[in-house]
């Protein structure tokens, strides 16, 4: 299970930085999917979908609080 803490701020930075209103479920999801196959904390946007034309990067802290063979995952944004 994946839970997100103050997410607001994040689609506001990616907003700002790609002149695009965010599809937050699909943003969310590529977070977790770029965190997952690099293990940093850090979102990366592509030069060509940002506004400056340069890679920007979103630092952002990961925490898995399992307990009882249960996994519950925390994007602190």
């Amino acid at each position: 299970m994946y839970n997100y803490v103050n997410e607001e701020a994040f689609f506001a930075w990616y907003e700002e930085r790609s002149g695009l209103k965010p599809n937050k479920k699909a943003l969310l999801q590529e977070l977790s999917k770029q965190y997952m196959s690099t293990r940093k904390g850090e979102f990366h946007l592509s030069g060509e979908m940002s506004l400056s034309g340069n890679e920007e990067v979103y630092p952002f802290r990961f925490e898995n609080i399992g307990c009882c063979g249960a996994s519950t995952m925390y994007f602190y944004l």
